[in-house]
């Protein structure tokens, strides 16, 4: 099918979502995208509906586009041809040609059929060799068993594959080669090749943090085991796709996304629950930080928390931005205050190259490089004008996950502090996550008294 030519401006691109049909097919999705992996489709609708670049008087109807396109973007994605399908063991030895310390090619397919081609129990299991890990995948057919990234951990089904953002994650067993030691993980494989370099940015900023991030707080980041190259193959081994970058990641048990814990409490959570929660994301962000790297997407459903046990995990790193701590001066500054910011008086850092307009091709890499669409809405300006990120924007978009979470039970201390790290201006906002960590405490403290542990219970989710 040969799509019609996109459309060049808003109005055209209001009218092409809109004459899409409330359950779409596959043809229909085409039509609005083109043809697989469609990513261009989609980054050139996004850039037109952006509410953002849409004029004020249009926002409206540009922020429900917006919306409505993430909708379709995920359908045309979960109805692309991306099941694994090839059965039994795949022996060939990793190629010889690797990008780095952990990072090999397999000659192993992910093959390309189109959801309904298979039964349930036709996939079995399909072993992937590289130099230091066999990793054996077993999972079911995607149209019986795909989960949506919100209910990743705990109501996927055994043996699904989760969905995420860009990318689908296959359930594994991981040995190393060397000692035999296994453990459970997830390979994480783009749905399209368009997408190596969010992964890329994902195992490099795991790799920094494993090699320069204080080894107290690893736990808040996913363990990156390996990172290798999938080279789709026909049956004679020769290539039939462009390769594909997967990320595998140790697995996960009992975390769930704050998107799960938003649909638990829609009234909004208990502050006084809520208080750990942010604590620990701030935790999270000065690990970061220190070490050099910005997430660059600190929205819900990349923000895991384990109820029983208080814990938090900040995941999908694929949006983030790694730099160099001993050669940029923005990374790991202390700079403003949320009171400060608030008040209209933080120092803040000056106005410089990190906050100023795009340079071009060569600044790509110190961009966030695409956001969530589904949470558009939450970024600070400086994403969407493509001017390069900092610490501040890390933490305005932490904040804007409490007060999603909190909603309208925000005591007004805490939307004053909340207030002061989403000023529209970075340069205003705080920069150093443990200086605001001590402030949130003291926040806390002037409303609820000395801190002390409160058993947080989730619901079981509907159905």
């Amino acid at each position: 099918m040969t799509p019609e030519p996109g459309p060049s401006g808003l109005d055209g691109a209001l009218g092409l979502l809109l004459d899409v049909p409330p359950e779409p097919g596959w043809p229909d999705l085409v039509r609005v995208f083109g043809p697989t992996p469609g990513i261009a489709g989609y980054r050139r609708l996004a850039r037109l509906v952006h509410p953002d670049r849409a004029p004020a008087a249009r926002s409206g109807v540009a922020t429900a586009a917006f919306v409505r396109l993430g909708d379709l973007w995920l359908r045309y994605q979960s109805l692309q041809p991306s099941q694994v399908t090839d059965r039994g063991a795949a022996d060939g030895a990793a190629s010889a040609a690797s990008a780095g310390p952990t990072t090999d090619s397999a000659d192993v397919d992910f093959a390309d059929v189109e959801p309904g081609d298979v039964e349930p129990g036709d996939i079995e299991e399909t072993v992937i060799r590289t130099r230091r890990h066999l990793h054996t995948i077993r999972v079911v057919p995607r149209r019986a068993a795909v989960a949506k990234a919100a209910g990743a951990a705990g109501e996927r089904p055994d043996g699904g594959v989760i969905e995420g953002d860009v990318a689908l994650l296959y359930p594994a067993e991981c040995r190393e080669t060397a000692s035999g030691t296994t453990r459970t993980g997830f390979l994480k494989v783009p749905r399209s090749a368009a997408d190596n370099d969010l992964m890329e940015r994902e195992a490099a900023a795991l790799t920094r943090l494993t090699r320069a991030g204080d080894r107290r707080f690893a736990a808040y980041a996913p363990r990156l085991v390996e990172s290798f190259l999938h080279t789709p193959a026909t049956g004679g081994g020769r290539c039939s796709a462009p390769r594909r970058r997967v990320n595998v990641l140790e697995r996960l048990d009992g975390f769930q996304p704050l998107t799960r814990v938003h649909a638990a409490y829609p009234q909004g959570v208990d502050p006084r629950d809520a208080a750990w929660m942010w604590r620990r994301l701030l935790v999270a962000l000065g690990y970061a930080h220190r070490a050099g790297v910005l997430h660059g997407a600190v929205v819900p459903d990349h923000v895991l928390i384990h109820p029983e046990k208080h814990g938090l995990v900040l995941v999908d790193w694929c949006y983030s931005v790694t730099r160099d701590p001993d050669t940029d001066p923005a990374v790991g500054r202390a700079a403003g205050s949320a009171a400060g910011s608030a008040a209209g008086s933080g120092a803040g850092p000056a106005a410089g190259p990190d906050n100023g307009p795009a340079a071009g091709a060569a600044d790509v890499a110190a961009r966030v490089p695409a956001v969530v669409p589904r949470f558009a809405s939450m970024y600070p300006p400086e994403v969407a004008a493509r001017r390069r990120p900092d610490e501040a924007t890390d933490i305005y978009l932490a904040t804007r996950c409490m007060t999603y979470l909190i909603g309208p039970g925000l005591p007004a201390q805490l939307r004053a502090f909340a207030r002061g790290c989403t000023l529209p201006a970075a340069a205003r906002r705080p920069h150093d996550a443990w200086r605001l960590l001590t402030e949130l405490d003291d926040v806390l403290e002037r409303l609820y008294g000395p801190r002390r542990f409160r058993p947080f219970h989730l619901p079981a989710a509907d159905g």
